[in-house]
């Protein structure tokens, strides 16, 4: 049976929706889709590498609410976030007669739910989406609050908002994680912690390792929290308010594209946020011991906290791309203490590369 630990409520101007969290809820997917009443046709979106595991048991869920799928596998990598691959995906929507009360479900990390999420955003002019997020990173972040792209000479330079119908989150999945990737997507509780819930950050220098699954779920359900509360004062990033989620993601970004995804996105994010932060110290607001709390606990989870060989110029280069450019100047999110982010909108390239070089 499965154990639904809680469930954190979206309520956004577009729409609300639930986040259930729990363990083995995987099993009992179709239990939340009857709840929220989708039925009809349904896509699975997903890697082989997924589907090979878990798709018969998300088929047959489906199967038991007298409903249809089609399986549509995607390859694994940012690389997928793209035109072509978009596509294809609208090739097999069109050719199984997919209507508007159809729905998409987006399994995977990060990049299948930005797909699957701009597909559900885009065609017939928006279709049910349902995320079931399979990594630490998609579960605290990138599955709750609508943003849905793919990549066009940057990342996720072509998007939405879009809200799914509801996001199921199976810590089971987490446990079959490769560590780095669960790492990862710590770097995104890490952030929570740092500009939201400073609790989060009490909790990880004091837990054990490995992380026990009372204290996963206590994250997981804190991180949400958080994300939830934000994305309903501020679906559409029009109020200076959900831009503090992007702490350490300016940086991070323009890392993460410079060293051709090579670090992946938590790594990058938690490089970025000690950057940010130690800009931050360099401007005046913030004390250097916040820097260096966040260093060790960073380095507490095998997180990377510099960018070593990477160049420095080219960082710089892909930060022209970033979609928080406001009238040709950088806003960037500093650091005033712990659970006080501020918005900076005029921050120089000198004193990026400045802090870089640190």
């Amino acid at each position: 049976m499965f154990r639904l630990i809680s469930t954190v409520q979206v309520k956004t101007c577009s729409k609300c929706y639930p986040v259930y969290i729990g363990f083995n809820l995987l099993d009992f997917l179709n239990v939340f889709l009857s709840r929220n009443d989708l039925k009809g046709k349904f896509a699975l979106v997903s890697h082989k590498s997924l589907i090979d595991i878990y798709g018969g048991k998300i088929i047959s869920s489906i199967n038991r609410l007298d409903s249809d799928a089609v399986i549509i596998d995607v390859p694994e990598g940012e690389e997928s976030k793209s035109l072509n691959v978009l596509t294809q995906i609208y090739d097999v929507l069109v050719n199984n007669r997919f209507d508007r009360w159809s729905t998409i479900i987006a399994f995977g990390g990060g990049v299948i739910g930005d797909l699957a999420g701009f597909t559900a955003a885009t065609f017939m002019r928006g279709i049910n989406l349902v995320q079931i997020p399979s990594t630490l990173l998609a579960q605290v972040d990138s599955s709750i609050g609508g943003k849905v792209a793919i990549n066009y000479r940057g990342k996720n330079i072509i998007g939405a908002f879009y809200q799914p119908n509801l996001v199921v989150t199976d810590l089971n999945l987490l446990k079959s994680l490769p560590i780095r990737e669960f790492n990862s997507g710590l770097a995104e509780v890490i952030k929570y912690g740092v500009v939201v819930d400073p609790q989060i950050l009490n909790i990880l220098e004091n837990c054990s390792k490995p992380l026990p699954d009372d204290v996963i779920a206590e994250l997981v359900t804190r991180s949400c929290n958080c994300k939830a509360r934000i994305v309903e004062a501020d679906e559409r990033d029009e109020k200076d308010i959900r831009i503090m989620l992007n702490f350490g993601h300016t940086i991070g970004h323009a890392i993460e594209a410079a060293s051709n995804f090579k670090i992946n996105h938590g790594e990058a994010i938690a490089i970025g946020m000690v950057y940010e932060a130690k800009l931050s110290v360099m401007l005046g607001f913030l004390d250097v011991d916040v820097v260096d709390r966040l260093i060790n606990i960073l380095s507490r989870f095998g997180l990377p906290t510099s960018v070593n060989q990477l160049d420095i110029e080219r960082i710089l280069s892909s930060l022209r791309y970033d979609k928080k450019i406001k009238h040709g100047k950088i806003r960037l999110i500093l650091l005033k203490s712990i659970g006080n982010p501020i918005v900076h909108d005029d921050v120089s390239i000198g004193s990026i590369r400045k802090v870089l070089k640190m």
